[in-house]
């Protein structure tokens, strides 16, 4: 005889078994969500992936543990390969015409979400020869960059340029002077002998000098490190033969002064492989003997305000220095740059005879208090023959443009600048030109700039497919770029 339960006792069996199941579930979820956070701090990254932050300096960094290598965490995905390079169907920066922009002022910070890297969140290994730039020698085009200082710069048509003069009142009336030699000091004089603007002649023997007020003719003293110096009045454009000339020393100083700051991160994991390229293929250069220098910023109340190697010849020390860098701190928009130009012109340098270069990779101005004293050092760099180069990265806004091309203007230097070609990091904002610029990888533009400041022969640059950019880019969620015929 079977003796069947009662349906009550059948109910609470039920019930009983269904809690049982329900907790049980719960303790799995639990254990599984526990698991994946142990895991994922043991992983070292690259690039972070999709990190939706609106303020530009709001980051945490994927690089700060580094204690874990790609074949030590199991996730290392190999990059996308370069574009090829042809010399057909060549992709140009088109940007904005002057008449476009005056009038206007700066689009803020440019960006929001910045993605890029495996979208898995994988760690990548980052080959050279993907950032995309282009550069701007505004000496060339000197009478365009004029345009920007007359026109709309009152406080009503708050013109482009306004707040550029309003927070640096320093006149960028240029005086153009040819020398019979390099690597001369040529100082312009007040009436009591006073130098007022200092600027070393360059391999071709032309310098530029900076006056408040423009005349007809100017005192000039010529001298270097040796020669106490010869008094010339000259006129804009005159040709200065002196007498003596000095040959170059086969040395070039190269410093790379890096904005390290949050907003960075990005573009920096990208910047740092393409400046170990550029760094190696320059010292690889049997012909130049490199000596290397490496300084890092970020801003007050970061975890370091500078960080600094002076000049050595050690290039395997610097590059293993580089590869240590992660971007994190920041916190607002402007950055200690005149703390980093400080503690860059108090390096090691060299007589005039050597070929010294700046590159400057940034994203944002100094602080409104601060510009001043940053070109305090700008003219001490112009002064010791220091040419900079910078590399304005996402970012942006158009006061840091000009600011940028300021510094390039009165070091004699060039105003590179990354585009959106590449499909990597934020938006990039063009220049405030009326001319088209080819659009050049990265690496190979900071080589040819670097060989042409030290040869006196600046090298044709070699533009990159618009074909070839536009497969990658429609591959993703970057709008395609326009072909230029």
């Amino acid at each position: 005889m079977v003796i069947l339960p009662h349906p009550d006792d059948l109910i609470n069996m039920k019930k009983v078994l269904l809690l049982f199941l329900l907790i049980l579930s719960f303790t799995f979820v639990f254990v599984s969500c526990s698991g994946n956070i142990d895991s994922s701090d043991d992983e070292s990254t690259v690039i972070q992936t999709d990190t939706n932050s609106e303020t530009k300096d709001d980051y945490s960094d994927p690089e700060l543990d580094d204690s874990s290598s790609p074949s030590e965490s199991g996730h290392e995905t190999t990059a996308p390969a370069p574009f090829p390079k042809t010399d057909s169907d060549v992709a140009y920066e088109v940007s904005p015409s002057i008449e476009g922009i005056v009038g206007e002022m700066g689009d803020g910070y440019i960006g929001g979400s910045k993605t890029n890297g495996d979208s898995s969140g994988q760690e990548v290994t980052i080959e050279p020869g993907q950032l995309t730039s282009s550069v701007l020698y505004d000496h060339d085009k000197y009478d365009s960059f004029l345009k920007l200082l007359s026109s709309g710069q009152t406080e009503e048509e708050n013109g482009a340029f306004y707040e550029y003069q309003k927070l640096h009142n320093l006149t960028l009336n240029r005086i153009t002077l040819h020398l019979n030699s390099p690597n001369l000091k040529v100082s312009l004089l007040d009436d009591d002998g006073n130098a007022l603007w200092t600027s070393v002649s360059d391999k071709n023997g032309t310098c530029y000098l900076f006056t408040k007020e423009l005349s007809d003719t100017y005192s000039v003293k010529v001298s270097n490190d040796y020669i106490d110096g010869i008094v010339f009045t000259v006129s804009d454009g005159h040709n200065i033969s002196t007498g003596f000339t000095r040959q170059s020393k086969n040395k070039l100083q190269l410093m790379f002064v890096i904005d390290t700051t949050g907003s960075m991160m990005d573009e920096l994991s990208y910047l740092k492989s393409e400046i170990s390229d550029v760094i190696s293929k320059v010292s690889n250069n049997g012909q130049i003997d490199v000596s290397l220098s490496l300084l890092f910023y970020r801003d007050a109340g970061d975890e370091y305000v500078t960080l600094f190697e002076d000049f050595t010849d050690d290039i395997q020390k610097m590059q293993s220095f580089i590869s240590k860098q992660s971007a994190a701190g920041g916190g607002d928009f402007e950055e200690a740059i005149q703390e980093a130009m400080k503690v860059a012109l108090d390096a090691s340098w060299d007589d005039t005879d050597v070929t010294k270069i700046l590159i400057h990779v940034a994203d944002a101005p100094s602080h409104s208090k601060d510009v001043a004293s940053w070109f305090e050092s700008v003219k001490s760099f112009s002064e010791k023959g220091i040419r900079i180069v910078t590399v304005a990265s996402s970012g942006i806004d158009r006061l840091t443009e000009f600011l940028y091309r300021a510094e390039c203007i009165q070091t004699n230097g060039y105003y590179g600048f990354l585009t959106n070609h590449s499909g990597i990091g934020g938006d990039h904002l063009d220049p405030t030109i009326d001319e088209e610029l080819p659009v050049e990888y990265l690496n190979d533009m900071l080589v040819r700039i670097i060989n042409g400041i030290f040869s006196g022969e600046m090298a044709e640059p070699s533009p990159i497919q618009t074909s070839q950019i536009q497969e990658v880019q429609n591959q993703g969620d970057t709008e395609p770029v326009p072909s230029i015929d």
